[in-house]
């Protein structure tokens, strides 16, 4: 019996109908799957260049930490980096990619990511969205070769909105699904599929193909998220995967990237795996595929995906290239009102920060890549082994929040992470002074430990900040206020500052928008600061008193609104509008 089928009866079609490539958005057994809701695990601490790795920091007690958390959840390999701004700050490869014959994990190992593949997929579609190709709500009908209708609601057109954002009615029915994954790349062209699963009397068409009502609830679909996808293909004449090597892989220079195994040296690429505990050993799945491969059979490292995440967290640009257009990043990443965005979705983490990004879950594969908007750090993890499936997404999680509160870059001259820049972190800082190539004394990441980084700790003296960030909220403009809810925030013993980016109508005195927090106004934004649907977002500030603050925010809890005043309007720009905030002070009393 093969790998593959063995695997299949030992997990049952109970586990099967999760999904394929089934994103948790939560990391802990027995969450919610919903991603506008699942938290991370609490934590008892919060927390262009780039690519030489040669500066990076290591330490050898997250080390052993991360071994250690692998070792509980039976996971054979993982590999792992760290991103502020447009740097990679640390990485590092755990463990085996391969069991026999035994080939270490590096950082430029190749992973199934499963869902993962999903915000690669909606950057290369959304591509040529910026191009002027199609508008989001456009009917895909307009485009295709084929027609799709939802059956109940004929009437109703399937738009690429509804697809990004899996609203639009198609559901991954196992039964027929699961039969099509295969040992190697599937050899079913993924135009001849999707008829054949969507359109009545094809091959793998059912009466459960579809379910709900177009753009208004939402189903997380592989099949749906593949649709869109595919749309590439009458867009350019050109078939998905090779518009992807050719566009956005040769863009980001992600020359070991593949949405087919046949295009990557089997060397390269990391065995997926289960423990068995019958006999106490881990067990290979084998290398698989499926028809719907754009929803999550692509292969890539962690240095190369995180190209991907770097255009996500600075605007639409990597390595200096411009991948995307910072209001197309603004609308993926602004939730639908069923808190899915477009390819990406947002989650709560510890201590109320907001996280940004997609997960991935497949046999053998567990992924990890979201970015905090508050500090602009983000963190990519990926394994070849059974995080979820065999129940240690725990443990999984507690390495992504491990390395959030490592590399917080909220407070880069607090060396030992304690919350404070302090007289030792002075000691380690002079501990460690001259080469020092991967130190957190570093605070600068140029492998010496030197009066800039002595600066920078004295420039930052006492009590860390912190920050909260809403992520984009829009469409902004009258009779479309934006509302987010803060939490976990302390008492604050100095003025706070309220940071603002927008794109919207703001190019005249009478365009303002009204800050409220709890229903207390605390002042007006814009005005003679902004300017009508720029290019780049207009950027201001607003500064409270720590009294008005902590008396408006007794419990912890903040809703704050933004409301804009009738000059504003929605529709100016005819694109999309849209705001988010910083929210930066000095803590004191914990509520």
């Amino acid at each position: 019996m093969t790998s593959v089928h063995r695997f299949r009866a030992r997990i049952g079609t109970a586990v099967a109908v999760i999904g394929f490539l089934v994103h948790g958005a939560g990391v802990a057994v027995g969450q919610s799957l919903d991603p506008s809701r699942a938290p991370l695990p609490d934590h008892p601490h919060p927390w262009g260049s780039g690519y030489e790795l040669s500066d990076l920091r290591f330490d050898e007690e997250l080390d052993a930490f991360i071994l250690s958390k692998m070792e509980q959840a039976h996971l054979p390999a993982l590999s792992a980096c760290v991103i502020h701004n447009d740097q990679i700050i640390w990485a590092e490869g755990y463990g085996l990619a391969s069991i026999d014959p035994e080939r270490q994990a590096t950082v430029d190992t190749l992973y199934l990511i499963a869902s993962n593949s999903k915000p690669v997929a909606a950057t290369a579609l959304l591509q040529l969205y910026d191009q002027g190709a199609f508008q989001l709500d456009d009917p895909i009908n307009d485009y295709a070769p084929f027609a799709v209708h939802h059956p109940a609601y004929p009437d109703t057109p399937l738009s690429y909105r509804m697809l990004l954002s899996h609203t639009a009615g198609v559901r991954d029915w196992w039964d027929v699904l699961l039969p099509l994954i295969v040992e190697g790349d599937s050899t079913i062209p993924l135009a001849e599929f999707l008829q054949d699963y969507l359109i009545p009397g094809g091959a793998y068409y059912t009466g459960f193909s579809f379910t709900g009502e177009p753009g208004v609830d939402y189903l997380y679909t592989n099949v749906g998220f593949s649709l869109g996808a595919y749309m590439i293909e009458p867009l350019t004449g050109e078939p998905f995967a090779d518009y992807c090597d050719a566009n956005l892989f040769a863009q980001l220079d992600m020359l070991e990237t593949s949405w087919f195994l046949a295009g990557l040296d089997p060397e390269h690429v990391a065995m997926p795996y289960y423990y068995d505990h019958d006999i106490e050993d881990y067990v290979p799945h084998g290398h698989t595929g499926g028809p719907i491969y754009p929803a999550g059979c692509l292969r890539t490292s962690v240095i190369q995906q995180a190209r991907i995440l770097m255009a996500q967290m600075n605007g639409g640009q990597s390595l200096d290239e411009s991948v995307l257009s910072p209001v197309t990043v603004a609308k993926m990443q602004t939730p639908t009102a069923t808190g899915y965005g477009l390819g990406v979705y947002r989650l709560q983490g510890p201590y109320g920060h907001l996280w940004i990004g997609h997960d991935g879950n497949w046999w053998g594969s567990r992924t990890y890549m979201y970015f905090r908007p508050a500090d602009n750090i983000g963190i990519i993890m990926f394994t070849n082994g059974d995080a979820y499936f065999g129940g240690h997404d725990q443990e999984f999680g507690e390495i992504f929040a491990r390395l959030a509160h490592e590399f917080s870059q909220q407070c880069p001259g607090d060396v030992d992470n304690n919350g404070s820049v302090d007289v030792l972190d002075l000691l380690d800082l002079l501990a460690a002074w001259g080469d020092c190539e991967g130190c957190a004394a570093d605070v600068d990441h140029d492998g010496i430990v030197d009066v800039v980084d002595l600066l920078a700790i004295l420039g930052s003296w006492g009590t860390c900040p912190i920050a909260r960030a809403t992520g984009p909220l829009g469409p902004i403009g009258v009779g479309s206020s934006q509302v987010y809810t803060l939490t976990s925030l302390p008492e604050a013993v100095g003025d706070v500052t309220f940071s603002f980016s927008a794109i919207a109508d703001l190019g005249d005195a009478s365009e303002l928008i009204n800050v409220y927090l709890n229903g207390v106004l605390l002042g007006t934004v814009f005005g003679d600061d902004g300017s009508d649907c720029p290019e780049q977002p207009d950027i201001t500030e607003l500064l409270v008193p720590h009294t008005t603050f902590n008396s408006a925010v007794p419990s912890g809890t903040a809703v704050l609104k933004l409301a804009p005043t009738a000059a504003v309007d929605a529709n100016q720009c005819s694109d999309f509008s849209y705001i988010d905030v910083t929210v930066q002070y000095t803590p004191g009393i914990k509520r």
